[in-house]
């Protein structure tokens, strides 16, 4: 299992992303989806979720941050991912 910490505006900028990039959608699809959360929050509430993600979505998520740029992103969200991404065995 790996975690991933993500606040209020985090959130907002995967949802400002959208469709454009796989790190938008794609990206809130599998946390919401596929993920237990700490506390046990929505995706709009203004609190910061912890993610418990498990191995096949922590895979899932890695490709997607290897094959996107994360653009858009300010480099606080992308060094949050680019170190699950390290994470990941």
């Amino acid at each position: 299992m790996y975690r991933l910490t993500l606040t209020k505006t985090e959130r907002a900028m995967i949802d400002f992303v959208g469709g454009r990039y796989r790190h938008g959608t794609e990206l809130s699809r599998l946390l919401c989806g596929e993920c237990n959360s700490e506390p046990e929050a929505d995706w709009d509430d203004d609190v910061e979720i912890t993610f418990v993600i498990p191995e096949h979505t922590a895979w899932a998520m890695g490709e997607i941050i290897e094959e996107d740029s994360l653009a858009l992103f300010p480099d606080t969200l992308k060094a949050k991912l680019y170190t699950l991404q390290g994470q990941i065995v």
